[in-house]
């Protein structure tokens, strides 16, 4: 509220009271207004902040509450103890925060070492690289002041050409073209004369090499000629005998021979072709059959020869490469394998002399499983002695002896069968490469023997 003092105030007319009442009223209005509103505002805090006490009160911890209720010398030990829990959080929270800060400088200097590692790459490349101009610039700096003398020479040259007589300077311009169209001429004719040598130089290496192969076969011609001068009749005969004589040991005979095929004959019973381009032998291009059939030596009980024959010969082919696939090699393999089937079927056919014998393939038809039946007599026993011969026993045969497998079983009868598995071995291991004839039959001879009082 403002009071305002006037000496003179019964003086004053009433009119002046009504202005200064207008005036004055509204102000005092609001004064009023805005203390009603401090006073409710007033109250409003005062009963929140005695609800926050109550608040406080009921939620502060029990260490607060002990403190606010005890005596003098209770709240002497509970200022000592928040003295110490005090000293205590805030010594814990600056150990995080030395944790944090040491955290911190580990990881800056982690990435401070990335960074020089770098940075000392990077001075290397550039001290390399400061070498490299190093001893590069020196040149480039005299190849430089040349270039600038050339260019003040042709600019001096220019500005001679400048101040000479332009008419004279066309007439020559004139002249240098007609010579550069000239010079273009003179190109082409040398370019075209270049072609020509070329193409002389050619045919001249192909009359060469003509001449070459000419002269090479005139050398041939003479040396089949001298090789035949003095030949007889009789050396002739001789030679021919001689050439049968090897064939026969062999077994391989020459049946035709044309560009396209090689027809041979490999004893007397198996025909091989060989199909060529120009007498080269095509790889796999090798046909194996029967001339008149398997011969009368594959009868029974050894007719699994006839086909062993057959799919022996086609799998020795796969040994030989495409690049070693010559008519030397494909016989070589095929008369290797033939003779090693050759003597497993003599020793077969003495062995069904004196024993029933069954046989059956094995290994996919590539090996032969044989079984011969021996009687004991003597022990009133029969018994069964098995001999399998493998793919690749019956390929080496008979320098793989030691690994043919053999078992005996008994049919009837009491004896044990371990004295004949040990005959069987005691044969086997006298046998050599030179000593093996009769080898199955003297095993199972000795096997009878064996249990023979």
């Amino acid at each position: 509220m403002v009071y305002f003092y006037c000496p003179d105030e019964a003086k004053l007319p009433i009119v002046d009271y009504v202005a200064a009442m207008a005036i004055f009223s509204p102000q005092l209005e609001s004064y009023t207004w805005g203390c009603q509103e401090l006073e409710k505002h007033i109250v409003d805090v005062q009963s929140n902040m005695e609800a926050y006490e109550e608040a406080v009160m009921d939620t502060s911890p029990p260490i607060f509450q002990d403190y606010l209720t005890s005596d003098d010398d209770n709240r002497e030990r509970l200022e000592q103890l928040l003295k110490i829990i005090k000293t205590h959080s805030r010594l814990s929270t600056k150990a995080d925060w030395y944790k944090w800060r040491h955290q911190i400088i580990t990881d800056l200097q982690t990435s401070a070492d990335e960074h020089l590692k770098k940075l000392e790459n990077d001075n290397a490349i550039l001290t390399e690289l400061e070498e490299s101009v190093a001893a590069v610039l020196p040149a480039a700096r005299e190849e430089y002041a040349l270039l600038e003398a050339e260019l003040a020479k042709e600019l001096e040259s220019v500005a001679k050409l400048k101040e000479c007589d332009q008419e004279v300077l066309a007439g020559l311009m004139v002249e240098i073209t007609d010579q550069n169209a000239a010079i273009e001429g003179y190109k082409s004719d040398i370019a075209e004369a270049n072609a020509r040598l070329s193409r002389a130089q050619a045919k001249l290496e192909e009359v060469e090499a003509e001449r070459t192969s000419t002269l090479d076969a005139i050398s041939a011609a003479r040396a089949h000629c001298d090789a035949h001068k003095g030949v007889t009749r009789n050396e002739v005969f001789r030679l021919k005998g001689q050439f049968e004589a090897l064939a026969d040991m062999h077994k391989w005979q020459i049946l035709r021979i044309i560009p396209e095929k090689v027809e041979l004959q490999y004893d007397t019973y198996l025909k091989v072709t060989v199909g060529c381009d120009q007498l080269e032998p095509t790889p796999g291009a090798v046909d194996v059959a029967y001339l008149d059939g398997p011969p009368k030596c594959d009868q029974k009980p050894l007719s699994l020869f006839g086909q062993l024959r057959i799919d022996s010969a086609y799998d020795s082919l796969k040994a030989v490469s495409a690049s070693s696939f010559t008519l030397h090699n494909v016989v070589r393999a095929l008369g290797d394998r033939w003779t090693s089937i050759s003597l497993l079927h003599v020793e077969l056919n003495l062995l069904k002399i004196r024993f029933p014998l069954e046989l059956s393939t094995i290994d996919g038809g590539l090996g032969l499983s044989v079984q011969a039946m021996v009687l004991l007599r003597a022990v009133n026993t029969k018994v069964f002695v098995t001999f399998k011969f493998t793919r690749d026993v019956i390929s080496s045969w008979p320098s793989r002896l030691s690994v043919v497998e053999y078992d005996v079983k008994r049919i009837y009868g009491t004896v044990e069968v371990g004295p004949a598995l040990q005959v069987i071995k005691d044969r086997f291991s006298e046998a050599t490469l030179s000593k093996n004839h009769g080898i199955l039959m003297d095993a199972c001879s000795n096997i009878r023997h064996a249990y023979t009082p």
